[in-house]
C-alpha cells in the first residue's frame, strides 16, 4: 500500500523519519532509494539538528542534499563510535605544519570545526582554513604592538543564518609589574566572506570596541556572552581572584562600571544567559548578574564588596579545581559546566524549573586511576573530552540530558596522544574531530584527529 502513494507523500512520512530510519528505508528498493535523496527531507533533518547549535555556515537553504547528508552524517558518525564503544579505536589523523615567525599564545576552534584562530604576541590573529588540503595562515586582525601576551575568546551568534562571531582579545604588556600590568581590551565582529557561488571562502573582522583593563593586574580567563565581556583577576591586597563584567557597549570612558563577584584563584568565568557559575572548594553557586554589586573604580578593601545571594547551589563530595573546568555550553536548554575533582569529572548543570534555575550535578567518570598532574577540559554539543595532561589519556562522554544516570553510557576511552606540552586541544563533534595545536622548540603543528 505505501508505493500507492504519490513521492510527495512519501517524503512528508519520511521527514519524520530518524537519520537512522532514512538510511535503512534507503536500503529496500530503488523508489525508495530515490525518495530518501529528496532535498526537504535533508532540510527538515538538519533544520531539527541546528536548532541550538551553529554548525552550519550557510543558510539550510544553501546547500544540495547531497552537501546536507554528508554534513549530518559526519556529525552523527562521532556520537555513533562513542555508542558502539569499540575496545580498540584507531583514529585516523592528519598533521599539517604551520609556519609562524611569532609565539603564538592562544588559539580558538569554531564551532563546526572549518575555522582555526591564532593570535600571537604582536596582537595579530591569522586564520586557518581547516577544510583545505593545505591550509595557509591567513591575517583577519593585523600586528599593532612589539611584545605582548594575547588571549581570546568568541561569542557564536546563533540566529544569523551566515557565520558570525564576536571576538574579544586582550593584549596584555607583560614587561611590567604583576600589579601594574595593564591589557588593552578589544571586541572585533568576524563575518563568514561568501563568494559569488554562495560558498563561505574566508573570515573578515571589524572593530566594534576597545579599551582599558580596570583595575590593573593579570587576567587569568575570560568570557563574552552577548553584550556582556567579563575577565577573572588576580590582584591587589590578599592575593584575591575576582571576576569582573562590563557591558562593552557602554564604554565610553576609563573608568566604566563593572560587576564584581569573588571567586577561587584562576577560577574559569563561566557566563551564561545572564548568570554566572561559581565553583568553591567543594560547593558550586549561581548567581544572577544583575544581584552582582557595580563599581566605577574597585575599592581597595575586599571586604567592601558585598556577598550576593545565589540563585541556587549544590555541594560536591570532593574539592573541585576551579582551574580546569570547562566554560558553559547549553544543549536542549540545559547549560553544562564540566567540572574536576580530585577524583572525577563532574556534569554540573542548570535546569529550569517552575520556582526557578536549579544546579544539579552527575558523576560522568572516574580519573583516581591516572597522575593527577592536571586535567584539561573541552565540550561540543553534549559531549565533553577531558584530556589528562602529560599521561596524554583522553576519554569522550556523552553529557547527561534526562533518564536514570545508571543507564548513562561508560565514558570511551581513546587512544594515548603523542601531544606535548604546552599545545591546545578542542573537540568539535560537528565535524567530527579533535583539533590539537602543538608547539615544540617554535615549531608548530595541528592535528586533526577523526572521531569517524
Amino acid at each position: 500500500m505505501l508505493f500507492l502513494l504519490p513521492n510527495e507523500l512519501l517524503v512528508e512520512i519520511v521527514k519524520a523519519l530518524s537519520w537512522r530510519d532514512v538510511l535503512r528505508l534507503r536500503q529496500t528498493c530503488k523508489r525508495l532509494l530515490r525518495v530518501t535523496r529528496s532535498l526537504e527531507i535533508w532540510r527538515s533533518l538538519v533544520r531539527r539538528e541546528s536548532r541550538q547549535t551553529s554548525w552550519l555556515e550557510l543558510p539550510v537553504e544553501s546547500y544540495t542534499s547531497e552537501e546536507l547528508e554528508r554534513l549530518l552524517l559526519r556529525r552523527k558518525s562521532a556520537e555513533a563510535r562513542y555508542e558502539v564503544a569499540a575496545k580498540d579505536v584507531v583514529l585516523p589523523q592528519r598533521v599539517l605544519p604551520v609556519g609562524m615567525d611569532l609565539p603564538v599564545d592562544s588559539v580558538c576552534l569554531i564551532p563546526g570545526g572549518r575555522w582555526l584562530l591564532i593570535s600571537t604576541s604582536r596582537g595579530s590573529v591569522n586564520y586557518y582554513d581547516l577544510h583545505s588540503e593545505e591550509p595557509l595562515g591567513r591575517e583577519l586582525i593585523p600586528e599593532r604592538y612589539d611584545e605582548r601576551r594575547s588571549s581570546m575568546c568568541i561569542d557564536v551568534d546563533l540566529n544569523s543564518q551566515i557565520l558570525k562571531f564576536n571576538l574579544a582579545l586582550t593584549n596584555l604588556d607583560w614587561t611590567m609589574d604583576a600589579s601594574d600590568r595593564q591589557a588593552t581590551l578589544e571586541i572585533w565582529q568576524v563575518n563568514l566572506v561568501v563568494d559569488e557561488q554562495g560558498k563561505g571562502v574566508a573570515l573578515k573582522a571589524q572593530s566594534l570596541a576597545d579599551f582599558l583593563q580596570e583595575p590593573t593586574g593579570t587576567i587569568t580567563s575570560m568570557a563574552l556572552v552577548g553584550n556582556l565581556f567579563a575577565y577573572s583577576l588576580h590582584f591587589g591586597l590578599h592575593e584575591r581572584t575576582y571576576i569582573l563584567i562590563v557591558n562593552w557597549k557602554t564604554i565610553h570612558e576609563s573608568n566604566y562600571p563593572k560587576q564584581v563577584v569573588a571567586v577561587p584563584p584562576n577560577a574559569i568565568c563561566c557566563l551564561f544567559d545572564g548568570k554566572i557559575c561559581v565553583p568553591g572548594r567543594r560547593a558550586v553557586r549561581l548567581l544572577s548578574i544583575a544581584s552582582l554589586p557595580t563599581f566605577n573604580t574597585m575599592p581597595n578593601i575586599p571586604h567592601q564588596i558585598p556577598r550576593p545571594e545565589h540563585l541556587s547551589s549544590i555541594a560536591l563530595p570532593e574539592p573541585i579545581d576551579p582551574r580546569t573546568s570547562s566554560y558553559p555550553i547549553s544543549h536542549r536548554g540545559v547549560t553544562h559546566i564540566v567540572m574536576e575533582t580530585d577524583t572525577a569529572i563532574y556534569d554540573v548543570f542548570v535546569k529550569d524549573t517552575e520556582s526557578g534555575p536549579k544546579l544539579a550535578a552527575i558523576r560522568l567518570a572516574d580519573i583516581s586511576a591516572y597522575l593527577q598532574v592536571g586535567v584539561r577540559i573541552s565540550v561540543s554539543d553534549n559531549f565533553c573530552l577531558p584530556w589528562v595532561q602529560f599521561g596524554g589519556q583522553m576519554f569522550l562522554q556523552r553529557l547527561w540530558t534526562s533518564g536514570d544516570i545508571s543507564d548513562h553510557p561508560p565514558p570511551l576511552l581513546l587512544p594515548n596522544s603523542e601531544a606535548r606540552p604546552p599545545y591546545f586541544y578542542f573537540l568539535d563533534m560537528a565535524s567530527g574531530q579533535i583539533v590539537t595545536y602543538e608547539s615544540l622548540n617554535r615549531c608548530f603543528r595541528i592535528s586533526l584527529l577523526r572521531l569517524l
